[in-house]
């Protein structure tokens, strides 16, 4: 058997590749955007609704206009028996999936800025701390009491979304 290398290869993530990635996403994002407005348009001019099913109860006073801010508290807002009356089954149990993804992504976002300035303050060196590692965990020395946060992040993370799923489990 072959003796081991002990010098590892350092993984460097660039900022150029993330922005590149961001760029391509937003451009893909405006596409699709345009398209189903476009189709829209299109389809409301003929008076036929192929491309989605129009709402059953129509509440104009509460649609808000493209692009506001307003709909985030109408969305937190309505109850789940509201909610089941004015939608189907299947758009019910949809809009439950994503108010707890919304959830669970809300604190994995809290959770980010605490551990973001723990990590980029690090006092790890080397080949493997340049770039976007900076603010990742390869910034925090082993064996630090910084590597305690982390833990404990991740432990109330865990801890969030099990309650999460048991509380939904309960309600359905």
């Amino acid at each position: 058997m072959a003796e081991e290398d002990d010098s590892s290869t350092a993984v460097v993530i660039s900022w150029s590749a993330i922005w590149v990635t961001l760029l391509v996403s937003i451009a893909q994002s405006i596409i699709f955007y345009l398209f189903f407005a476009y189709q829209r348009s299109k389809e409301r001019d003929n008076g036929s609704y192929s491309l989605y099913e129009p709402r059953h109860h129509n509440r104009s006073h509460r649609s808000p206009p493209p692009f506001a801010n307003s709909w985030w508290s109408d969305t937190w807002n309505v109850s789940q028996e509201e909610l089941l009356r004015c939608v189907g089954l299947d758009s019910y149990m949809f809009l439950r999936f994503l108010r707890l993804g919304a959830r669970i992504a809300s604190i994995g976002t809290f959770f980010l800025f605490i551990l973001i300035p723990i990590y980029a303050t690090g006092n790890a060196t080397g080949a493997w701390t340049l770039q976007f590692n900076r603010l990742t965990l390869a910034r925090v020395e082993q064996g630090s009491p910084r590597l305690w946060a982390t833990t404990f992040c991740w432990w109330f993370f865990i801890a969030f979304v099990l309650y999460e799923f048991w509380t939904e489990w309960k309600v359905g």
